[in-house]
């Protein structure tokens, strides 16, 4: 196990956890987060501190789980790789940046406390699974594309841009007793289930 702390990397670096057993992202990790992160441990890589992965920068998730727990994990940059993350009902993503972000596949838990979408320039976030966000959605930009999976809302929904792209095997569950937009822009042929 390595503690890092105010360690100097240059820009564009690579760190990856790859250990065999549970590790843990803490702070310090670079504060500018101006590095690039691989998360290649089957036993996972737990958040004890919040997280931010900078425009241009990656999340690779080549093996095992990143664990938000009960931080906020940003993204601005994109992610890709097998691997997943693992959210909970304290969890919090916000995902910024421009462009198409990538594949964001849960596993485990799939729930999100609060989930920001702020992606410009045709951003595009891909649904990987089920996703349930128990507090906040708030989109402001970007698409996120449903896909075959199922987006649970179960409190507010604030959106002032962007869009659900959505096909006849997507799901939309608004279950929760929050405040809705005024409009909710949706694209894709056809929306399998709204409830």
């Amino acid at each position: 196990s390595l503690r890092m702390s105010n360690g100097i990397f240059s820009s564009n670096s690579t760190i990856e956890y790859n250990g065999l057993a549970e590790q843990y992202i803490g702070n310090g990790f670079p504060p500018s987060g101006n590095v690039n992160l691989t998360i290649n441990n089957l036993a996972g890589v737990n958040l004890s501190d919040n997280l931010q992965i900078v425009a241009l920068r990656t999340l690779t998730l080549t093996n095992g789980n990143l664990i938000i727990g009960d931080q906020t994990l940003t993204i601005n940059g994109t992610v890709t790789g097998s691997g997943g993350v693992i959210g909970g009902p304290t969890s919090n993503l916000i995902i910024g940046g421009t462009g198409n972000f990538g594949t964001l596949t849960f596993t485990g838990t799939n729930e999100l406390f609060n989930f920001t979408v702020n992606r410009t320039s045709s951003g595009l976030v891909t649904l990987g699974g089920d996703l349930t966000i128990l507090g906040t959605f708030t989109q402001t930009a970007g698409t996120v594309a449903i896909g075959d999976n199922v987006l649970a809302i179960g409190g507010d929904f604030n959106r002032t841009g962007g869009a659900l792209s959505v096909t006849n095997e997507s799901t939309i569950i608004v279950d929760g007793s929050g405040a809705l937009p005024a409009d909710i822009a949706l694209s894709g042929s056809t929306l399998g289930t709204l409830t």
